[in-house]
């Protein structure tokens, strides 16, 4: 005769965890001989409502993550354009003129070839 196998729901399952969590001074035997259930069982079913929740933990600081690395990039981008804007005002103090055809507005550098005919060397960049 063979012995049929007892199916667990889900629900039973995260009450069984939350009883032997919060089980007192009763032992996991005890909190299982009160459900009726296998104490390796309980001890499987904590072990994986364990790894489930630190799986959440992670998706959950992937998604900070993803917010402080948006707010950085945003941060960024402003810094490139006031350091294009402060770029056009030496060069129009300086007299040098279609500075902004010379920087990529995606954040690319400076064209070397677009510098070379309005200034001789790098030298001149830093006065």
């Amino acid at each position: 005769m063979t012995k049929k196998r007892k199916r667990y729901t889900d629900q039973f399952k995260q009450e069984a965890v939350r009883a032997v969590e919060t089980r007192g001074n009763r032992t996991v035997a005890e909190v299982a001989e009160s459900l009726g259930v296998p104490e390796h069982m309980l001890h499987a079913w904590k072990s994986k409502a364990k790894a489930d929740g630190s799986a959440s933990d992670r998706k959950e600081s992937a998604e900070e993550e993803l917010r402080r690395l948006r707010r950085e990039n945003a941060d960024l981008k402003k810094d490139r354009d006031v350091l294009v804007k402060s770029i056009a005002v030496v060069c129009h103090e300086r007299g040098v003129r279609k500075h902004a055809a010379n920087y990529n507005r995606d954040g690319g550098r400076p064209s070397e070839i677009g510098l070379q005919g309005q200034i001789s060397n790098r030298s001149e960049l830093r006065r």
